[in-house]
Parts: structure tokens; sequence; C-alpha cells
């Protein structure tokens, strides 16, 4: 894609770059020199005065998303036996039944693993939920049953509990693993 100037289609989701979410091999091919840094570059250029005629390049800049801070929920201490203790890097499988156990206040990055079964130009959604509080939207297109990873956000956790739910908007999304990852700053 690169060589035929298709940049827009490298464009991925928010955060998706930290996490290569298209899963390419552009590190891969800059080592063995099948990429140039010269042809990136182009690209860059192509995507940055595409972006510059869109509306929201004109609007100007706008507040950076802040860290989502969230309360523990007292009522699950006794009444959720076999939570899970988070450590600096969860990943966690998705099922029915996930309670977080944190054990110190901190700030945490948080990613999932999502597919869905949909052709290209199916769109899913679905909100993620700690302790029934709207943490985050997971959207995607149809994947073809392909895994795709996303980094959502970055919350504060208060020691305590935590109950997982998604609260899916519309069909085909499956979550196949959360991760928290602890922000070192």
């Amino acid at each position: 894609m690169v060589r035929a100037q298709n940049d827009l289609y490298m464009v991925v989701n928010n955060n998706g770059a930290e996490v290569n979410a298209g899963g390419d091999n552009t590190l891969a091919a800059l080592a063995t020199g099948e990429l140039t840094l010269g042809e990136l570059q182009r690209c860059a250029i192509n995507i940055l005065d595409f972006m510059m005629q869109t509306q929201v390049f004109k609007r100007g800049e706008m507040p950076r998303a802040g860290i989502i801070r969230l309360a523990a929920d007292p009522a699950c201490d006794e009444a959720c036996p076999g939570a899970i203790k988070i450590a600096e890097q969860s990943r966690l499988r998705y099922d029915e039944e996930l309670v977080l156990s944190v054990e110190r206040t901190a700030v945490y990055d948080v990613l999932v693993s999502v597919h869905a079964n949909g052709a290209p130009l199916a769109q899913t959604a679905c909100n993620l939920l700690l302790n029934e509080q709207f943490v985050a939207t997971i959207q995607t297109n149809g994947t073809l049953g392909r895994e795709i990873v996303q980094k959502l956000c970055r919350i504060e956790l208060q020691s305590g509990k935590y109950r997982v739910g998604f609260d899916f908007i519309k069909p085909g999304l499956v979550v196949d693993w959360l991760e928290l990852r602890l922000v070192n700053d």
C-alpha cells in the first residue's frame, strides 16, 4: 500500500499505531530494506495534506481526554469472591463474570482484543463498564473473525473491587480479552 500511495487505508483507530492495530509489517520491512524511510515520509505527507483539508483540522485543537477516575464498589468486597488481583500488566479472558481486585490506587491503560465475524463494511460496537459506570466505547468494522487490539483509554482505579461489564449496542462484537497496563509516569 505504501508504494501505491493508498495512504488513507493505512490510517488506524485512535491509539492504534501504539499497539499495531492493523497488524502490518512496517517495522520489519524497514529493517530488511523492503521499505525506505522516504516512502513512509511520502505517506505521512499525503495523510497530513488530506487531514489539513478536513473540518476537524479547521476547527482547531480540542482538549485531550483526561483520565477517567473510578471508585471501587464497597458492596462487592464480600459479595465478589474469586476476584482477579490486578498486576502491573494483567490480560484477562472475558467471560460472563469478571471481577477485578485492585490493591492500591493506580492509573492504567485499558486495551482490548476484539473481533467481529461480519464483512469489512459491517459495523459493531459495545460499551465497557466498570461497576456499571461507562468507561469507553469499543467499535470496529467486520474483521472476518480476525482479532484486533485497541487501546481504549486511561483510567485511575481506587483500591477495591470492580465488576467488569459490557453493554452490546450493536450485535456481532466479540471481546476476546481485556488488558490493564500500569502507567509509570
